[in-house]
């Protein structure tokens, strides 16, 4: 798997990018589990230099979770499909029309979480 340093996902209203400067600094680099409850756009956890060999992440918008398993179990698919940029807000709509939200499976809804 080819690993990608990235500064955060997504931006998020509320994140915590301002306040990594303050935050980083009091994570300890040797901890065993690392756990993120309120993770959104990832902003604490990106900009981490040590990892540990159990994260957890968390979120209460479970679709943000969800979009974080695809980019880790499918990033370059993902990267792949995400390259494709729809032109206009007219053909956006007419994209939407044709596929409902409803039907669009979620392919990681029925999987369980991981554990460490």
């Amino acid at each position: 798997m080819k690993i990608i340093p990235i500064d955060y996902l997504f931006p998020y209203i509320g994140g915590k990018k301002a306040l990594r400067p303050w935050i980083v600094p009091m994570i300890p680099g040797d901890i065993s589990t690392y756990v993120e409850p309120f993770f959104g756009g990832g902003a604490i956890y990106f900009a981490r230099e040590k990892w540990a060999p159990c994260e957890i992440i968390n979120d209460l918008n479970d679709e943000i979770i969800n979009l974080y398993r695809v980019v880790k179990e499918h990033g370059e698919e993902f990267a792949r499909e995400f390259n494709f940029v729809f032109s206009s807000r007219s053909f956006f709509n007419r994209i939407r029309n044709i596929t409902p939200p409803k039907k669009i499976i979620n392919i990681f809804k029925h999987l369980e979480l991981y554990t460490c």
